[in-house]
């Protein structure tokens, strides 16, 4: 099962991968795409349904790169 944590975790991970200048360059903004990414996953889905790792990181990716496109 995945854990809210988690979540967070694999959030943190796709964010520094798509963005990895942010975190050291404006840390509040970061940690502010990290809340986001987490919060979609958690609010929008049943923990318990998610199948899998990969899939929640598909998910975040996804959310990351429509975030990614608003910031232009």
């Amino acid at each position: 099962m995945i854990t809210s944590k988690r979540v967070e975790e694999l959030a943190r991970e796709e964010a520094h991968k798509s963005l990895p200048n942010l975190e050291r360059q404006n840390p509040a903004h970061f940690e502010g795409i990290v809340n986001i990414l987490k919060n979609t996953i958690i609010d929008d889905y049943d923990l318990n349904s998610l199948r899998s790792e990969s899939n929640v990181k598909e998910l975040i990716a996804t959310d990351m790169e429509s975030l990614k496109e608003a910031l232009k």
